[in-house]
């Protein structure tokens, strides 16, 4: 089954980042509890759809067996960048109030002036000068031949072919401008929009059935759910009595997550690469995606050990 897309990256990124800008926004200036949980909900909509969209990037730019490799990088900055941030979150919140969580500002000594920054509004501007469409669509063209058919047809359907092909003038398209990149509009796939909406939509769900998907779904779903637990949970313990840490202090057991993400993303992105080529030289240079579960051998023994601890 080809992979078709119905709507481009760039456009895709602009509105998730867009609308965790706003989620940010609306959260610093909440002034009720159900005021700011509308906020979170609507920034983690945004922020959930931005989780998504890296893995179409390294699908639409690298090959099969460099995949686990850039999958690998995008895994550290998805673990690594979001406790470092919780970590100076920590003790902005010590030193400035919970409404710093949402704003990063600094002082500048023009007429006592305070100018806010939104570091998702530096991501919105980022993606938007310096992520270009990634999407490209392919026309669909049928080269199957009918081997049923005899000989001298085949010859003469080969030679018709060879003759076409000869004579075609060679079509390629006019590489873009910078300014025709930062257009937020990639516009809708050819091949995406023959194949309709809904029938996109609907066509990966009978995956979800599917042992390997199943299976890779529950281990990353288990893993986001731990993380989430033990980050939201340990303000109440460690921030109550007998403890009484401050939020700065208690966000540096954050340096732990860091590093083992950092590890983990490693071991499973760049070694399962290794470790895939390695097996697919062994089997006549056939390619099997299971090859790359060996390295879960060391995530299964450690992960439960973690967790327990």
């Amino acid at each position: 089954m080809p992979t078709v897309q119905y709507l481009g990256l760039r456009p895709s990124a602009l509105l998730a980042g867009l609308v965790t800008f706003v989620g940010c926004i609306w959260g610093a200036k909440s002034n009720s509890f159900k005021s700011l949980e509308a906020s979170r909900i609507i920034c983690t909509w945004g922020v959930s759809c931005a989780e998504i969209l890296p893995g179409i990037l390294v699908r639409d730019l690298f090959f099969l067996h460099e995949r686990g490799k850039w999958m690998g990088y995008y895994m550290v900055f998805f673990q690594c960048l979001p406790g470092a941030g919780l970590i100076a979150s920590g003790f902005l919140i010590t030193a400035r109030g919970w409404r710093w969580f949402f704003w990063v500002s600094y002082l500048v000594a023009v007429s006592d002036i305070q100018l806010m920054a939104i570091v998702s509004g530096a991501i919105l501007l980022g993606m938007f000068f310096f992520l270009p469409e990634t999407q490209y669509p392919r026309p669909q063209t049928s080269s199957a031949i009918d081997h049923s058919e005899p000989s001298k047809e085949l010859s003469a359907n080969l030679k018709d072919s060879a003759s076409v092909h000869e004579t075609a003038p060679a079509t390629t398209r006019p590489k873009k401008s910078y300014l025709q990149q930062l257009n937020p509009w990639s516009g809708i796939n050819p091949n995406g929009e023959k194949a309709g909406f809904l029938s996109l939509f609907f066509r990966p769900w009978p995956l979800v059935f599917y042992p390997a998907v199943a299976y890779a779904s529950y281990v990353f779903g288990l893993d986001v759910f731990a993380v989430v637990i033990s980050v939201a949970e340990s303000p109440a313990v460690f921030q109550s009595p007998p403890y009484n840490f401050t939020p700065g202090i208690q966000s540096l057991q954050l340096i732990a997550m860091l590093i083992g993400s950092a590890i983990g993303c490693v071991w499973g992105g760049i070694g399962t690469d290794i470790i895939a080529k390695y097996q697919s030289s062994k089997n006549n240079g056939f390619f099997e995606p299971e090859s790359r579960l060996i390295l879960m051998i060391g995530p299964l023994l450690i992960v439960p050990a973690g967790l327990l601890m």
